[in-house]
């Protein structure tokens, strides 16, 4: 793989990867991904937790929702719907 150029006009081009990261969250996502996470794992509970969890709190906040998933692809969000 290597990096391109998107010149299609398409913005979030799904052939071409997914959005670009910025420097400070590739930053942090290297932090992250460098060593063992709590992906899983509440700190508050001590215990499994939903990985999903990290962001609901934001998403409902965003949104007024009273709950919240994000999915990784379109297939899955099609299915959930």
């Amino acid at each position: 793989m290597t990096r391109v150029l998107n010149g299609t006009g398409t913005i979030l081009h799904t052939n071409l990867g997914r959005a670009p990261l910025s420097a400070e969250h590739l930053k942090q996502v290297a932090y992250i991904a460098g060593g063992y996470s709590n992906l899983e794992y509440d700190l508050e509970e001590g215990g499994r937790g939903e990985r999903y969890s990290h962001f609901e709190r934001l998403l409902c906040r965003i949104t007024g929702a009273e709950a919240a998933m994000a999915v990784n692809n379109n297939a899955a969000a099609v299915m959930l719907i």
